[in-house]
């Protein structure tokens, strides 16, 4: 299985994606995507001060053909234990078809309620959404296909929707793995509302069956969060 690593940085993170690409390129090759202007490295794609939407528009310029999944991790996630993450996941994506896997990341909009949700197995149950701050996604489900049009969504809220409801017209697993947390920060370097209003205009942007999709997810999501 070939899996190719993207890591995304900006303003103060570059020494976490720095530390990261350290550590995770034995598992395949590795890119940092970097939009700080003030400190680049001739071997990462440096961006002039591009947002997520970008970014995300620039790793899927460059999957390689015979990539079989793509690791994604924002860097000012912190994960332990990469060993134990790369592992998990080709023991969980050996026995099911995956579309999507991820760890349990601390802060995230998409905390579930744990009772309600499909357990698959132990410590691994199926989710509306599992975050896209650290995941793993199968290219069958990216298929190489920009979903961002910067002139409408700079910020680049929806990928994940976007993926989760790919998953689910090609029946393939969105899984969460509670056994692996990653720590994230509750603070963001861009405009959160602008993100929002940006969001409702890129999904008006989206085909009749992809929004229907997204919107069956967005339910199922609404009705397992916490709180």
């Amino acid at each position: 299985m070939k899996i190719q690593n993207f890591i995304f940085t900006w303003n103060q993170f570059v020494p976490n994606a720095i530390n990261i690409e350290s550590k995770i390129s034995k598992y395949g090759k590795t890119t940092v995507i970097n939009s700080n202007v003030n400190e680049k490295r001739n071997h990462w794609i440096n961006l002039n001060d591009g947002y997520f939407a970008e970014q995300w528009n620039t790793l899927v310029n460059n999957i390689e053909p015979d990539t079989d999944f793509v690791f994604h991790i924002q860097s000012d996630a912190v994960v332990e234990n990469f060993d134990v993450l790369y592992s998990r996941f080709h023991e969980i994506t050996l026995k099911y078809d995956v579309g999507i896997y991820a760890p349990n990341v601390d802060y995230t909009w998409h905390k579930y309620n744990i009772d309600l949700l499909n357990k698959i197995e132990d410590n691994i149950f199926e989710v509306p959404n599992t975050d896209c701050t650290c995941w793993f996604i199968n290219t069958k489900i990216t298929k190489n296909k920009i979903i961002y049009d910067l002139n409408t969504n700079i910020i680049g809220y929806g990928v994940d929707w976007y993926y989760s409801a790919e998953c689910l017209l090609q029946n393939k697993y969105i899984l969460r793995d509670y056994t692996i947390k990653v720590n994230h920060p509750s603070h963001k370097n861009y405009d959160g509302d602008k993100g929002n209003d940006l969001f409702f205009v890129w999904f008006e942007e989206q085909d009749d069956i992809m929004k229907q999709k997204m919107l069956e997810l967005m339910k199922k999501h609404d009705d397992y969060l916490i709180g």
